[in-house]
């Protein structure tokens, strides 16, 4: 489990609904990054959640992969760099959301 990051970013108004946007394009982002990299065919979990709590937002991003060769394949290496490029994506995002709300 990644450590919490604070990114001092302005989202008190933050809409449930760009919560939800932001959530579905972190499953985007995950789904390709596995599509494009696991070097075997594999199934793939992907659940991302966004909530607020008070003046900052939680990120829950759960992955699992199943698929065969386990001896020869870390898929724990893959789903921790595909979550990892994901949350640099939705940093991005957020400090694009952020800089539009302090104007």
């Amino acid at each position: 489990m990644g450590k919490p990051r604070e990114l001092n970013l302005k989202i008190n108004e933050i809409t449930p609904e760009v919560m939800e946007e932001l959530a579905s394009l972190a499953e985007e982002k995950i789904s390709s990054f596995l599509s494009e990299n696991l070097p075997f065919k594999g199934d793939f979990s992907i659940i991302v959640s966004v909530e607020k709590a008070s003046d900052s937002l939680n990120i829950v991003m759960d992955v699992g992969v199943r698929g065969g060769f386990k001896d020869m394949v870390d898929y724990n290496e893959y789903i921790e760099k595909a979550i990892q490029y994901a949350r640099k994506f939705l940093e991005e995002k957020l400090k694009e959301y952020s800089s539009r709300e302090a104007v």
